[in-house]
């Protein structure tokens, strides 16, 4: 597209374009510019913002980005290279860290809740922010990217963020965690949760919309740790020597996020483990359904530790005892499957492998869990063996059906 016969071709679409679509319907002309190498990066740039403003149009790009004058918008989804250069300010809308298809489904809202709009507003003019859906890997039917991504509680929790701007300023941890208990985010959190769920109830009922209430899910966390995790005795053996735990919150506990962007115990090491503990009081013997899972794939890149072995629940050798028994896992369609590639991005082949049922926590049959009447104690081991390994857990107990897409 940048040569001589490539520009010329670009200048006559958007021409036609602009002879067909008046300005007042479009009058922002987003020209990319992310992940193009090119040999004369200034003249292309330059040529097509030329075109589109001398059309009455405000150019925009992606930040990091081609190199542009101030005039141009940009879109951020990382730190602005264009930042800085002369004291320059820009026009900026905001996409950092708001890309659905890279979402885990729980943590997700708390990552949107607390990420303030436009965070180099000192540096930059913010018009606002959008919500990106990249659906990089291929799916069997266009309707499976509704499913396979939290777009309905992604999209209530931007809207409100963008529209109240009630958090200017939140530590980065929130990115990955629930505020703690008793803080003035945590209750903050809760009010914005009930929310969420009576738009879920009222709204949602018969559509994919991946999130349970987890404002009252606490854990306490032990490690992380080398030390031999042979069975549940020496299990709570090392932790009654132990003593020490972090608190911790929701249904999603993530122990290091594969972005480093943060996590419980973002320094863990490959090769220890950390234990999470927490107890469901049940009124009565009862069956209830659950979501449980171990790490959760980025919809936008198929590498990850793949689907377990029969008889597993985590490819990484995570481990669930309830009450003191092991939990059976669910039967997987293809057990033991994994991507090509351990680190970096999915070879061509796994983009071609479409998501299915058997793999998403969220689009699997919920699990069956048994509880007895009173306190049920969980314990769950979360090995750390891969350093592009999302390490985390999933555990959420539904209070009613879930929703008829199952």
């Amino acid at each position: 597209m940048e040569s001589k016969e490539g520009m010329e071709a670009l200048e006559v679409i958007l021409r036609e374009f602009f002879s067909e679509i008046p300005k007042e319907l479009a009058p922002i002309i987003h020209i990319g510019s992310d992940e193009v190498h090119i040999p004369n990066p200034a003249g292309f740039i330059e040529r097509m913002v030329d075109i589109v403003e001398s059309n009455g149009r405000k150019a925009m790009m992606w930040s990091p980005g081609l190199p542009a004058s101030p005039s141009v918008l940009r879109q951020s989804w990382g730190e602005m290279d264009t930042v800085g250069e002369k004291h320059q300010r820009f026009l900026e809308i905001d996409s950092r860290n708001s890309y659905i298809n890279n979402a885990e489904p729980m943590t997700f809202v708390n990552k949107l809740l607390f990420k303030p709009i436009g965070a180099t507003m000192e540096k930059n003019d913010c018009l606002g922010g959008i919500l990106c859906l990249w659906h990089d890997v291929n799916v069997a039917d266009q309707k499976d990217v509704y499913l396979n991504n939290p777009v309905y509680p992604g999209l209530l929790t931007y809207a409100w963020s963008t529209w109240t701007a009630d958090i200017l300023v939140a530590p980065d941890i929130f990115m990955t965690t629930l505020p703690p208990l008793g803080s003035e985010a945590a209750d903050y959190f809760n009010v914005y949760e009930d929310y969420l769920m009576d738009h879920k109830k009222r709204f949602f009922g018969d559509r994919a919309f991946p999130y349970l209430r987890q404002s009252d899910r606490a854990w306490k966390l032990y490690g992380p740790t080398d030390h031999p995790m042979i069975d549940l005795e020496a299990i709570d053996k090392w932790i009654g020597e132990v003593g020490e735990f972090t608190q911790g919150r929701g249904n999603t506990i993530i122990i290091r996020d594969r972005f480093q962007q943060g996590g419980y115990f973002p320094d863990i090491q490959v090769g220890e483990t950390v234990v999470a503990k927490t107890s469901i009081f049940s009124q009565e013997k009862q069956e209830v359904l659950a979501w449980i899972a171990f790490e959760t794939p980025l919809r936008a890149n198929r590498t990850y530790g793949g689907i377990p072995e029969t008889g597993n629940w985590d490819s990484h050798g995570g481990k669930i005892w309830v009450n003191g028994e092991p939990l059976p896992s669910p039967e997987w369609e293809n057990p033991g499957w994994n991507p090509s590639n351990t680190e970096g991005w999915a070879s061509k082949k796994d983009q071609e492998v479409p998501w299915g049922k058997d793999e998403l926590y969220w689009r699997r049959e919920p699990y069956k869990l048994y509880l007895e009447k009173g306190r049920n104690e969980v314990t769950i081991t979360i090995p750390y063996t891969n350093i592009y390994q999302n390490c985390m857990v999933t555990f959420g107990i539904f209070d009613k059906l879930p929703y008829e897409s199952y």
